[in-house]
């Protein structure tokens, strides 16, 4: 429907005598045959400035095309034909942040709600358009799924092992309410019987089921159907012991005719690391919850098997073109989770030189990035298992080490600012560990507004950081227990 008159709502001085202004300039232009791309940057901001205001407006009624129409704009002006720049619409879609309170225990970053919110609060100031979100070294997509709102493609690249397990976990949350039923069946005996009581059986199913996940990556083959795996799926990923914790990270599973082979099968999940809140968060799960989940799910994020090589981006846009995704690699949103120590090196057949490679790359790349950062493997102790980037065990005797790696950090902080983010509080109990470096140079977060919008609570002080690379290095590297200079 076109418009011939428009009622500005007035927010932020935006009001129909600065349209009117726009709206004579951009006819002034084209009356004199000048070319939509040649028009002035600052023009072009404040087209996008004003639509951006409106659209946010509570009592706005107007589309972005017809309010573009309006101005004398051909619809499709901020895609690459014309000016190659995220539109109004899309920019306020990638700032709306849903959390669900999902229970799921499976990732030490992207199943933390503070550490959610902290990289959809980076993700939605990123400044390079694109429509394409890849999670690097997926593992679930908790992050795509809730972090990448506005992006049309949002790809998780998988190992094989995880990719053919969450194609089927993905299919059978097609139905919803047929897995959620298997998770209520489950947790209403516990409820009934009393954590105490049922922790002994708890345990010995999810070991359980942790195995059969670990043998079987075609689930057709264990005898259950998909909807009951499903759901079993779900719960292990809820409550199975951290596998980022000390006593988890040099413990290797082997095979052996086809089946797995634990020293001891109680090491997956005991007493002592079974965690009474999560148990309450699963059984607290409502259906209304799981089924959005389970909607966002199907619909939101697009399962890619990466058997090419991770670092070659090339290879990684023409597999996923052969998939039936059409796009052109240019600028995506890169998020990073780094594998950083001994289980994840084996899963992703990874090393301080592949990081190495993976920075050369970011050096020079023109799109957005984020690269999750973990300190707590910097220690100096040979006997620990976080010495250098991964245990003895990997057998890395030419790895890079960290001094290297933040040298390389530096330098490409001289190519183009680079920008650290942390959150603090002061219990030590937690880990104080995780950082967040990307060239996106956000404004400084309100612990306040962050607690409100995204529905966490800070305790003890909590707080989020920001520093330039250089200030990161200086603060809490150098001043750290490993000294790198």
């Amino acid at each position: 429907m076109r418009i011939t008159a428009i009622k500005v709502v007035c927010t932020q001085g935006v009001n129909i005598h600065l349209y009117e202004d726009v709206k004579n300039i951009i006819s002034e232009l084209r009356s004199r045959h000048t070319g939509y791309t040649d028009f002035p940057m600052e023009l072009k901001r404040q087209v996008y400035s004003i639509i951006c205001k409106q659209l946010a407006s509570k009592d706005n009624t107007y589309t972005q095309t017809q309010l573009l129409e309006y101005l004398g704009l051909p619809k499709d002006v901020f895609k690459e034909k014309y000016w190659n720049m995220y539109s109004p619409d899309m920019k306020l879609r990638q700032q709306v942040y849903h959390n669900l309170h999902i229970p799921l225990n499976y990732a030490e970053v992207e199943c933390n709600e503070i550490y959610r919110g902290m990289l959809h609060y980076i993700i939605s100031q990123a400044d390079q358009r694109t429509d394409t979100f890849f999670d690097m070294f997926g593992k679930m997509g908790l992050v795509p799924l809730f972090c990448a709102n506005g992006y049309s493609n949002r790809i998780v690249l998988l190992a094989r092992r995880n990719y053919h397990q969450l194609v089927q976990f993905q299919n059978a949350l097609k139905k919803p309410v047929k897995v959620y039923k298997h998770i209520k069946a489950f947790t209403k005996t516990i409820e009934v019987m009393g954590i105490e009581k049922q922790k002994e059986v708890l345990i010995s199913k999810i070991n359980q089921w942790l195995a059969l996940f670990s043998v079987y990556q075609d689930w057709s083959a264990t005898g259950y159907d998909e909807y009951t795996l499903a759901a079993r799926y779900f719960m292990c990923n809820c409550l199975r012991t951290e596998y980022w914790l000390d006593s988890k990270l040099e413990k290797t599973y082997s095979y052996k005719d086809g089946k797995l082979v634990v020293d001891d099968i109680s090491s997956y999940l005991d007493d002592t690391k079974m965690s009474r809140s999560r148990i309450k968060q699963l059984c607290g799960l409502s259906k209304e919850d799981f089924c959005k989940f389970a909607d966002m799910y199907v619909k939101k994020i697009h399962l890619h098997l990466i058997e090419a090589d991770y670092l070659n981006i090339e290879s990684i846009s023409t597999s996923i073109v052969k998939q039936g995704l059409d796009f052109q690699f240019d600028r995506q949103f890169l998020y990073i989770d780094m594998p950083k120590y001994i289980r994840e090196y084996k899963r992703f057949e990874f090393s301080g030189a592949h990081m190495m490679d993976i920075l050369k790359v970011l050096k020079t790349y023109r799109g957005n990035w984020i690269m999750t950062w973990k300190t707590y493997v910097e220690n100096q102790n040979e006997n620990s298992p976080y010495y250098r980037l991964s245990s003895k065990e990997a057998d890395y005797e030419n790895d890079v080490t960290l001094e290297v790696i933040y040298r390389e950090m530096l330098n490409m902080h001289n190519v183009k600012p680079l920008y650290v983010y942390v959150y603090r509080d002061k219990d030590r109990n937690r880990p104080q560990s995780i950082a967040f470096i990307t060239d996106i140079d956000c404004s400084e977060a309100d612990d306040r507004a962050f607690m409100d919008k995204y529905d966490v609570g800070f305790r003890d002080g909590g707080h989020i950081r920001k520093m330039t690379m250089p200030e990161f290095i200086d603060k809490f590297i150098r001043n750290s227990h490993w000294k790198m200079f």
